[in-house]
């Protein structure tokens, strides 16, 4: 079972927003607007964004004070098919993400692809945290 990063970028009073990507986080210039106009309005005191972590990415990086990366490695050991592997490395994504919320609730998790409705969801469920789905473009998958 793949270990999450147990390094804290928040403090227990500090409102959160967790973005939830089921993807490495790179790129991601949209969420990144939105995460400076949350911050810039005094919205969140921190905001931070659960990925999934690839070869080329670090499992954690600080990007300002108020924003961090936290990515999840889940990549299956052995080979399967494609469709398999990546069946399983969303479950455990998922897990780890559902985990991490539930050990710290923010005020918010906002998320912004059908992948990440289960996890959003069940934190939720469990947390009683608020969730936000912001569709950028039309789900086809």
């Amino acid at each position: 079972m793949p270990k999450a990063d147990t390094r804290k970028v928040r403090e227990p009073n500090d409102r959160v927003i967790v973005h939830l990507y089921f993807s490495e986080f790179k790129h991601e210039s949209r969420a990144m607007r939105a995460i400076e106009a949350v911050l810039e309005a005094g919205i969140a005191d921190r905001v931070e964004a659960l990925a999934y972590k690839t070869d080329d990415t670090p499992a954690f990086e600080q990007v300002t004070d108020a924003f961090a990366i936290r990515r999840y490695a889940v990549d299956v050991p052995f080979p399967l098919p494609r469709m398999i592997g990546r069946g399983i490395a969303w479950l455990l994504w998922s897990f780890l993400v559902i985990r991490s919320i539930y050990k710290n609730p923010p005020v918010l998790v906002h998320f912004h692809a059908v992948a990440a409705l289960p996890a959003a969801a069940i934190a939720k469920w469990l947390s009683g945290t608020k969730i936000l789905y912001n569709s950028h473009d039309l789900e086809t998958e």
